[in-house]
């Protein structure tokens, strides 16, 4: 039972930590998110045919700055940017300057979804894998600890029982001895008289 109790509770801390690397991958995914709705609305800004070319380098220069945060991150925490995000920047197809704003938005938008389903995905992960998991594994380590607590209580209560009835055997013996030899001495006394 310390076996298996060892086992559950070893089973809890893996579950924990995945939790915490899944909170982690959350958080990037989430910050990932925020940089790029913040790309989409200069993706769009950009896309407004009264801004003047300088306007239009300023925002490519947003755009590249946001994504080498993300790219930070990544160097950081291990998130990692599609590679089809690289179109956004300076020279790239989708570029701020010369590029087709309406596929710029649309390859942005499906960049969104990809990190959205990641996110959906990893949310019912977490809710009916490592929750469930853990909570069956929490129970396992209480049902255990009890049970192994009750054994060893109850193994306790015997061997004080044992060493009770042993010491009443005990002395009831040596009582009995004592009795005997009164006995004998009553006997042999009384043997004596007679003679």
């Amino acid at each position: 039972m310390r076996g298996d109790l060892f086992e559950s509770s070893a089973q809890v801390e893996v579950l924990s930590a995945q939790r915490r690397q899944t909170n982690i991958q959350k958080s990037r995914r989430q910050i990932a998110s925020d940089v790029l709705h913040k790309v989409r609305g200069l993706l769009v800004q950009s896309s407004d045919d009264t801004i003047s070319a300088g306007e239009r380098e300023a925002i490519q220069l947003q755009v590249d700055s946001s994504l080498d945060a993300i790219d930070s991150l990544g160097s950081v925490t291990g998130f990692t940017l599609p590679e089809s995000l690289d179109a956004f920047r300076a020279g790239g197809l989708a570029n701020v300057i010369d590029g087709n704003p309406a596929e710029r938005v649309e390859l942005l938008e499906e960049q969104l979804s990809s990190i959205n389903l990641a996110s959906a995905t990893a949310g019912a992960y977490e809710k009916y894998t490592l929750d469930v998991d853990q909570r069956l594994a929490e129970a396992r380590v209480v049902a255990t600890a009890s049970s192994l607590s009750h054994i060893e209580d109850a193994d306790y209560v015997q061997e004080s029982s044992n060493l009770v009835k042993g010491q009443i055997l005990t002395e009831g013996t040596i009582k009995t001895m004592a009795l005997l030899q009164m006995l004998r001495f009553d006997q042999i006394s009384s043997l004596f008289e007679t003679l």
